[in-house]
């Protein structure tokens, strides 16, 4: 009987030993386990991390781009409104430069008219003078007769 006691117990230790060992290997599995679970956690958050540093990256690289783009809008727009203001300027000042070369065109034109008139005048009036100067030799002459 005592041997059954004993082969008992030692049936018992042995179960015992059993079951502490597979709960040991349970543990560190699950530890194991759980070590995995943070490494990927880890692995996960640094992910993420990364991924929001270059969002913001490409944002902020966005609104330089942005910025850069409005300005050079900017710029261009001036210069097209400088050029249109410039060309109306231009067309302005030809038209005043042509309506001057018409007005003086026309006034030497009527500087040229007042030319010929008083040419004709000079002339009409020194045909009068040699006309009144012969008439007045013809009379001269007839008096003298």
């Amino acid at each position: 009987m005592k041997m059954k006691m004993d082969e008992e117990r030692q049936s018992k230790d042995k179960e015992r030993e059993r079951r502490e060992e597979e709960l040991k290997r349970e543990i560190r599995e699950q530890e194991k386990h759980q070590r995995e679970t943070q490494d990927e956690m880890r692995q996960e958050q640094e992910t993420l991390r990364h991924e929001t540093k270059e969002m913001r990256q490409e944002k902020d690289n966005v609104k330089k781009e942005k910025e850069r783009l409005q300005i050079k809008y900017d710029t261009e727009r001036e210069i097209l409104m400088n050029r249109t203001e410039n060309d109306r300027r231009k067309r302005e000042e030809e038209y005043k430069m042509k309506e001057r070369e018409d007005l003086q065109s026309k006034h030497e034109a009527e500087e040229n008219k007042m030319k010929i008139l008083m040419e004709k005048l000079n002339r009409e009036r020194e045909e009068m003078m040699k006309k009144h100067e012969e008439e007045k030799e013809r009379m001269k002459m007839i008096e003298e007769e």
